[in-house]
This record gives structure tokens, C-alpha cells and sequence, in this order.
């Protein structure tokens, strides 16, 4: 159960600039016509909504990145989050982009063969980005073995904002979209 009240954007002209806003850059993340409730909480405070879809926008759809990796690195950190909205609405971006099911819910499993070496070295940035907060030097080289400076930006920008995405999800108690079929959690929830 969600602990903020949702705003209704028409309710002012500000919010119904932001709600168009919001409703241009989530198009994919869209149900049943309404934006995720996340959105309808943070109308709150209809700049920090606008900033928040600005960029969440440009990371998911503008990116540099693949897909793939993209979908890899957000699912690891819902699944480290426990973040089950998050991991709902990404798992089928994750499998449209050519990741499996079984690998998705073995991303914990301490020896992935089931993954290539940079997946591999993704997953542990991602892990000590969430869980450690501090990357050591081992973890940062291997990742920057597989990609260019500008996608290791991108790449931590990902994950950060990912977590933050995360934090504000759990802590507003939302776990799914009414309408969204939900799926089986690799993880328990908080």
C-alpha cells in the first residue's frame, strides 16, 4: 500500500505541464493510460517529478549503452533493493532485450558462468555501487576493461539513479501498478 496520496495532475495548470511532461518521456511505462503512481506521488512537488523524468528519460531511452546492459544493470540493482515495482516493470524490457529469464533470477548466483565477462564485471560495479557504496580498484578496472569513458559514466549515472529510484519506491511502500501482472521476485520484499 502506497503511503503518499497520489495528486491528480489537473487539478492545476503547473501540474498538467508536468503530467504532459512526465507522460512524453514514460510513453513505455505507461498503464492503462495513467502514469505510474510514482509519478502522481512526486506531483507533490511537480519539480523534482519533471527533473526526475527528465532524467530518468535521457538514461532509459537517449543513452549510449545497449539496451542490455542497461536492463542488466537495473535489474540488479532491484533485485539488491528488493525493489519489486521495479523489477516488475523492467523484466520485460530486460527479455526484449535478448536477456533470459533463468539468468535474470540466478543474478546472484556467486559464480555466473551463465554470463560473459562483461556482464560479469557489470553486476559486481552494480553490486558495489548499491550494497558497498565505495568500488575498489579491482572491481572499477575490470568494468573499464569493457567499456569507454562516456559509457562508464553513463553506466554509474544508471546505476545511481536506479538506486534512487529504488529508495523512493520502497519508501513510498509502491510494489506494482494496478493493471500490471505481477511475476515471481528473485528476492524477498522489505
Amino acid at each position: 500500500m502506497s503511503r503518499i496520496t497520489e495528486v491528480d495532475p489537473n487539478s492545476s495548470e503547473e501540474l498538467k505541464a508536468v503530467a504532459d511532461h512526465v507522460f512524453s518521456t514514460r510513453k513505455r511505462n505507461i498503464v492503462m493510460g495513467k502514469i505510474p503512481s510514482m509519478f502522481g506521488m512526486m506531483f507533490h512537488r511537480p519539480q523534482v517529478a519533471q527533473a526526475f523524468s527528465t532524467l530518468g528519460n535521457e538514461l532509459r531511452h537517449k543513452g549510449i549503452l545497449s539496451d542490455r546492459i542497461r536492463d542488466l544493470t537495473i535489474l540488479q540493482v532491484a533485485r539488491l533493493n528488493r525493489c519489486a515495482y521495479l523489477w516488475h516493470v523492467h523484466l520485460d524490457h530486460a527479455l526484449s532485450s535478448g536477456l533470459e529469464r533463468d539468468s535474470l533470477y540466478r543474478l546472484d548466483d556467486p559464480d555466473p558462468a551463465h554470463l560473459d565477462a562483461r556482464d560479469r564485471a557489470v553486476l559486481a560495479y552494480a553490486r558495489a555501487m548499491t550494497v558497498d557504496v565505495a568500488v575498489s580498484d579491482a572491481i572499477f578496472a575490470e568494468v573499464a576493461k569493457h567499456f569507454s569513458e562516456a559509457e562508464l559514466v553513463e553506466l554509474t549515472a544508471v546505476i545511481g539513479f536506479y538506486n534512487m529510484n529504488t529508495r523512493v519506491l520502497v519508501a513510498f511502500g509502491i510494489e506494482n501498478e494496478e493493471g500490471r501482472p505481477t511475476v515471481p521476485l528473485p528476492f524477498g520484499t522489505k
